[in-house]
């Protein structure tokens, strides 16, 4: 009897680290599908209106700059500087 419990002493640390190599190699292989499954599931689009930019450039290439005749809505506001205003 007394050899047996001197065994399962002896094999008890190996066997829980063959278990937490286990578990650390499932948690990772887990993680990895988590990751390439939101990593799929983003929904890619624009943040920002190109119909904007398009008319906004048109105007400044056919008018030679000036976007007297266009919406306000539609226009970039520049500074002085020529550099976009942020509100």
């Amino acid at each position: 009897m007394d050899k047996v419990s001197k065994l399962l002493q002896e094999a008890k640390p190996l066997y829980l680290k063959k278990q937490r190599e286990k578990y650390a190699l499932l948690s990772a292989v887990c993680s990895l599908c988590l990751v390439v499954v939101l990593a799929l599931s983003i929904n890619v689009s624009p943040a920002f209106d190109e119909g904007a930019f398009d008319s906004y450039f048109t105007a400044l290439y056919l008018n030679d700059g000036a976007v007297d005749d266009m919406d306000n809505d539609n226009v970039i506001p520049l500074d002085k500087f020529g550099l976009y205003e942020v509100s």
